[in-house]
């Protein structure tokens, strides 16, 4: 009893730091535009129309995502959260990365902490990895595909390339190969484990790295095994979430 009292005070105080931080970063942003208030209303009067036009814009890619992310769920067993939930954290989560200052801080944890008491917390977690994963590796893809497409474009005559621009493209075309390079091998073995094993080479980090995989090693084991699960035995579901991230773009 004391250990279920425990387990739900550490999630208020995450949610309850979450709200902070995103609270704070609002107001940050605000203080820090480089425009009287004046400026600012007149702004937001003459542009009324943009919030509806963006909002038209990135409701059903948020959706593709949201859809993605319930995809990967179903291919791992029986799910009892249904696609308006799984909406609801997709876009909380975006906006939680939008609102940090650095970006693609929080939203993880996050979706982990709403989705651990319907799945469990290895399941859980292994899904919202998979769910960013696909969507980093389709971004690869995305790259590589752009790079080729130029190529194309310029073995028909239709763009030009010159010296600066081979060399970004050769470049481009190598990072986003080894993207994808790195990220089959994830799928393949899992990643959380080499990860957690490569923070321990860092200076200071080999002590709290071992204490980590002597206390959770099982349960990342796990975590890992399904993440490699689902591209090798369920391969449908993998290249529809694949697909399904992709529209993002």
């Amino acid at each position: 009893m004391k250990e279920k009292q425990n387990h739900i005070s550490g999630e208020v105080i995450f949610k309850a730091s979450m709200f902070v931080v995103g609270l704070v970063s609002i107001v940050v942003m605000v203080f820090s535009f480089d425009v009287s208030w004046e400026k600012l209303s007149d702004i937001i009067f003459k542009t009324w129309w943009l919030p509806a036009a963006v909002l038209t814009m990135w409701a059903p890619l948020y959706l593709m995502s949201a859809y993605a992310w319930l995809t990967i769920l179903r291919g791992q067993g029986p799910c009892n959260v249904g696609l308006a939930t799984i909406y609801k954290w997709t876009v909380t989560g975006f906006a939680l990365n939008s609102l940090t200052p650095m970006g693609l801080l929080g939203s993880e944890p996050y979706k982990i902490v709403e989705l651990k008491e319907r799945v469990g917390t290895q399941r859980a977690t292994s899904s919202v990895l998979l769910h960013s994963m696909t969507h980093i590796y389709t971004h690869f893809w995305f790259w590589l595909t752009a790079v080729a497409v130029y190529l194309v474009l310029a073995v028909l005559g239709l763009a030009k390339i010159d010296a600066a621009l081979a060399v970004v493209l050769v470049f481009g075309a190598i990072f986003s190969y080894g993207g994808v390079y790195i990220f089959k091998k994830g799928y393949r073995n899992g990643f959380v484990m080499k990860m957690l094993r490569g923070i321990g080479r860092l200076p200071g980090l080999h002590r709290w790295s071992q204490r980590m995989e002597d206390k959770y090693g099982e349960a990342i084991g796990n975590i890992d095994k399904q993440i490699s699960q689902l591209r090798q035995q369920n391969k449908s579901v993998f290249r529809k979430s694949f697909f399904e991230n992709g529209y993002n773009y």
